[in-house]
């Protein structure tokens, strides 16, 4: 059965609302309030691509790889300021 966000327009109550297919068109009662029937909110659906690329997990990085680029940026920034570099991050059994 598919679920529905719904508000309620007299107190504004927020709730999920799972409705059967053949009550589609009917109305749902606010359990807060008990004197308005609920609105149907419309919400976009989450965009997830299928496709060759776009995989969720190959733009995902490291820790390291996001630390050691951060490192880079901020060396590079240091340098223009005529500062020193930071120091390289600990690797492996140094920690």
């Amino acid at each position: 059965m598919p679920t529905y966000p719904h508000r309620c327009p007299g107190c504004h109550h927020r709730t999920l609302v799972t409705v059967p297919m053949a009550q589609r068109d009917d109305t749902v009662t606010c359990p807060s309030c008990e004197e308005h029937d609920m609105t149907r909110l419309f919400v976009a659906p989450p965009v997830v691509y299928k496709t060759g690329g776009f995989y969720a997990t190959s733009l995902r990085d490291t820790a390291e790889d996001v630390a050691e680029e951060f490192r880079a940026s901020s060396n590079r920034y240091r340098a223009a300021k005529g500062k020193e570099p930071l120091p390289p991050a600990p690797k492996g059994d140094d920690l």
